[in-house]
């Protein structure tokens, strides 16, 4: 930990810079607007969709092996297809959401298997929709994805709820912003 200042480039005019500093209480934690590629950052966050530039900044990540933490209309910029739209708007609480056995994500939050909750996630993604190296490890009670991430030992997530709501989040799902921050220490 020491004085080592952790940098996450942070992809999204909707993020208050300020607010999520909070969100990381264990390292010290630059979050910043930019991407340097001669000097990459510890980690990547991507709130919207991605420009010609910000997709040359998550190449960069993907070759440099940055964890990367998508969500909200980052939830869909590493699989979205030009021509189709690959998720739909959700509107309805969901009641159930199925865990992944084995997923990063069910080991993080701490369980798996099918949960009760009234948690309303954004975006939903057809299965279909996903490239093969990813997978789906939440799945909501309409069979559609509503959290993905790679598999390997990349570590990348989707997911399509607002992970700094910790008021409206259920139970554990608060600790994927922490990992993601652990992560980018240790990359």
């Amino acid at each position: 930990m020491g004085d080592t200042i952790l940098s996450i480039s942070v992809i999204g005019n909707n993020i208050n810079l300020n607010d999520i500093s909070k969100f990381s209480k264990r390292y010290k934690t630059e979050f910043i607007n930019n991407f340097c590629l001669d000097n990459p950052p510890k980690g990547l966050i991507i709130s919207e969709k991605l420009n010609t530039q910000t997709k040359i900044f998550v190449k960069s990540a993907l070759r440099n092996k940055i964890p990367i933490l998508a969500y909200h209309k980052g939830f869909s910029a590493f699989i979205e297809n030009s021509k189709n739209k690959t998720y739909e708007k959700n509107n309805k609480q969901s009641d159930y959401l199925f865990l992944s056995p084995g997923a990063k994500i069910s080991h993080i939050i701490g369980g798996s298997g099918w949960i009760k909750t009234n948690f309303l996630p954004v975006r939903e993604l057809k299965l279909k929709n996903l490239p093969e190296s990813f997978f789906g490890s939440i799945i909501s009670k309409t069979g559609n994805i509503i959290a993905y991430e790679r598999s390997g030992n990349v570590w990348i997530f989707g997911i399509s709820w607002d992970i700094f709501d910790s008021i409206n989040l259920p139970k554990g799902f608060d600790k994927i912003f922490n990992v993601f921050i652990d992560k980018c220490y240790n990359n």
